[in-house]
């Protein structure tokens, strides 16, 4: 009994693909790996100090929230008050690629090549300093739905989080899958241990 349970622990390690995801530094790159019908904010509307907000346009939406008031102001989503996590949850369609610039300014709106780090509900991290705001692209496809992403600048202060351009969507190519060989050696080894227990039995009963 033991062994097949640790054959069916096995099964199921082979079933279930390893999480994997795919980073891109540049927009086509990203969007070149995205499924048509994605959604794309610009946040070009000028809205000053706001409380959480939706955004969103047919199936992919999302909500921006944080500790303090959101600031929608000159093309970009950043925040009234320093130091504070941007945290983008999403609210619609199931999504598995999502990018955009992602980037630190200052008081004045300037951007500021400080260190920010991108944290996806899956446990998937990237903290990187962007030398110029075309640098500050990051792109993440995938292989499984995530529901959230927090963006922080850690505990600096004067500075603030600031987010444009983030597109939501499906990944182009479909997640992995077990190979058939891999799911034939598997159903070999059952098939094996199955004849063992049968051979026992009978050996037992005479």
């Amino acid at each position: 009994m033991k062994q097949l349970l640790a054959m069916l622990a096995l099964v199921s390690i082979c079933l279930v693909p390893a999480h994997a995801d795919v980073i891109y530094t540049s927009s086509p790159d990203f969007l070149s790996n995205v499924q048509p019908g994605y959604y794309t904010e610009t946040f070009d509307e000028d809205y000053g100090p706001m409380p959480p907000r939706d955004y969103g346009d047919g199936a992919f939406t999302f909500n921006a929230s944080a500790a303090a008031d959101l600031y929608q102001v000159r093309g970009v989503l950043s925040l009234v008050t320093p130091r504070v996590p941007l945290v983008i949850a999403f609210n619609g369609a199931d999504v598995n690629a999502v990018g955009g610039n992602f980037f630190i300014t200052n008081g004045s709106g300037s951007f500021r090549p400080v260190g920010v780090s991108i944290t996806l509900s899956n446990g998937t991290t990237q903290t990187f300093t962007p030398a110029t705001l075309e640098d500050s692209y990051r792109g993440f496809v995938t292989d499984a739905f995530i529901t959230s992403l927090t963006i922080d600048i850690g505990d600096i202060p004067s500075f603030y989080v600031t987010l444009d351009n983030l597109t939501i969507g499906r990944a182009a190519d479909p997640a992995p899958v077990p190979e058939p060989a891999s799911l034939a050696i598997v159903g070999a080894g059952l098939l094996g241990l199955a004849a063992v227990r049968r051979r026992k039995h009978r050996i037992n009963t005479h």
